[in-house]
């Protein structure tokens, strides 16, 4: 899913307020496969959204703890967001890799 930020009047204080903005539009709506997003459950629908800020922020935690930040993901599904990002093979050629 992509959502354009043009025309919603984002904060960038936390995410939770990014959010509720979502939900507070100044006009018009956002439609997610034509379903007006104020139809679904927030907890869904932030589940499928991927926060990208401006600038980077790495924890001091491994490369494996940084790709998953926080959720509940196997192996196999961080070596897959790696590979999606083209930083697999660069990973993998660290002496910890993934552990690194």
């Amino acid at each position: 899913m992509n959502l354009l930020q043009s025309s919603l009047m984002l904060s960038k204080n936390t995410n939770q307020q990014n959010q509720q903005a979502l939900f507070h539009l100044w006009k018009g709506e956002v439609l997610l496969d034509g379903e007006n997003i104020k139809n679904l459950k927030l907890e869904w629908l932030m589940s499928q959204i991927g926060l990208v800020t401006q600038e980077p922020t790495l924890l001091s935690l491994s490369i494996r703890e940084n790709i998953a930040s926080g959720r509940d993901a196997t192996s196999l599904q961080i070596e897959d967001a790696a590979k999606t990002a083209h930083a697999h093979t660069f990973i993998s050629s660290l002496e910890k890799g993934y552990d690194t």
